[in-house]
């Protein structure tokens, strides 16, 4: 949703930079094809999300004939840290005047709460009479949060997903999304959608105080230490510049190198935070050369073809030859830090 990126999802062009890729993670479950009288958690992150969304599309078959309110409703839930605790938006047909198809009163209640230790909390109804399915008619209800804000957009339609309502929730971290019932309920979809948080994922315990002290006599790699952009050649029809960045290079336990942000970004800026992983460098079988794996300005990883070179002793090139770029950094002595 943005309007659920379950129905599209449209990527940006940049290197460091942003290339078109998208990390959201899309599962469909399509072994869920009917459900009683339960709630079901679909998927749980194991990491935390940037945003979270899960849409279902089903029908209640016993509200063919209803005189009243239906004792069935289907929906989605959210912010859900086990089964008795978790926020909901649910869809209920009612029907106030039977069989009267000339002053026709069937509406579908659109209910949204919350569900405490067990205890249900409703915090807003809404009545939903266009554009949706009435009585035992298909409808699509779905959900996205944002796991850092809470703000949580609802969708519902017959046809299509129309925005219905907005809402704001204490978010919790890993929180899990699924679907709820009660009743019997067909369903023909469901599917969730998570975008992890790759500024997490990125994250390490280096700071600038504990890079001095590791570099502190140790000069057996010329790549190991800081360094601060020194200047570039790259063809913008293929990429502009996420900024100029200050990064520091230290080896890993793998035999490899991670590159290190320390400042600089002008794109995407509020997110990278010193310390985080900009790259990292795999040594080949040739002196000063290594394979390249880069995090754009939208961590994102650029990996294909890249490579970094180590020239003089003390510029180190990164290229992207795929994106017609190549930019140099030169090293910085301890001393004249």
């Amino acid at each position: 949703m943005k309007r659920i990126r379950l129905i599209c999802t449209l990527a940006a062009f940049m290197i460091s930079m942003t290339v078109v890729s998208t990390s959201a993670e899309r599962k469909y479950h399509d072994d869920v094809t009917g459900i009683c009288d339960t709630v079901l958690v679909l998927d749980s992150p194991t990491l935390p999300s940037l945003t979270m969304a899960v849409e279902t599309r089903g029908r209640i078959p016993s509200a063919k004939r209803l005189n009243g309110p239906s004792e069935c409703r289907f929906g989605v839930i959210w912010n859900a840290t086990d089964k008795s605790n978790f926020h909901y938006a649910t869809l209920r047909p009612v029907d106030d005047d039977a069989y009267d198809y000339v002053s026709d009163s069937r509406h579908v209640l659109l209910e949204i709460g919350k569900m405490i230790r067990g205890e249900n909390i409703l915090i807003l109804t809404r009545r939903l009479s266009s554009d949706i399915g009435l009585s035992d008619s298909e409808n699509s209800i779905a959900v996205e949060t944002d796991c850092r804000t809470g703000n949580t957009l609802i969708y519902a339609g017959n046809k299509g997903l129309n925005l219905v309502a907005e809402t704001s929730v204490t978010p919790v971290s890993k929180a899990g999304i699924g679907l709820i019932c009660d009743g019997l309920i067909e369903i023909s979809l469901a599917v969730t959608e998570s975008e992890p948080d790759l500024s997490y994922q990125l994250c390490t315990t280096w700071t600038e105080e504990r890079l001095i002290a590791s570099f502190a006599g140790n000069n057996a790699n010329p790549v190991v230490g800081f360094w601060k952009y020194l200047d570039r050649d790259n063809d913008h029809m293929y990429a502009r510049m996420g900024g100029e960045y200050n990064i520091a290079v230290t080896s890993n336990e793998s035999g490899g190198f991670d590159i290190i942000y320390l400042g600089g970004a002008r794109v995407n800026a509020s997110e990278w935070k010193p310390g985080m992983i900009k790259g990292r460098l795999i040594p080949t079988i040739f002196t000063d050369h290594y394979d390249l794996n880069w995090y754009d300005a939208s961590m994102r990883p650029i990996d294909r073809e890249c490579s970094a070179t180590i020239e003089q002793g003390a510029i180190l090139r990164l290229d992207f030859p795929l994106l017609k770029t190549s930019i140099r950094y030169s090293k910085i002595p301890l001393d004249k830090l």
